[in-house]
């Protein structure tokens, strides 16, 4: 999937972090991480937020927070 195909390209770390889930990427890759993300419509995630190397998706739990987080370290 075009998700997958970002994650492998760009992702470095995926940490939850109570109701959110901190993904480094390599520099320049956030934003195009960010918008795959939002664009595969996944209902656990509420909304991301990007910067250079670094983001923030938001989710409604911990729980959820931890799912995002191993289902994007296994792509």
């Amino acid at each position: 999937t075009p998700l997958e195909a970002v994650v492998r390209q760009f992702l470095t770390e995926a940490v939850p972090a109570q109701n959110l889930v901190v993904l480094k990427t390599r520099p320049g890759g956030a934003a195009p991480l960010a918008l795959a993300i939002d664009r595969a419509h996944w209902p656990e995630i509420i909304g991301t937020v990007a910067g250079d190397d670094t983001i923030l998706a938001v989710t409604a739990s911990q729980k959820a927070a931890e799912t995002i987080a191993a289902r994007l370290r296994e792509v």
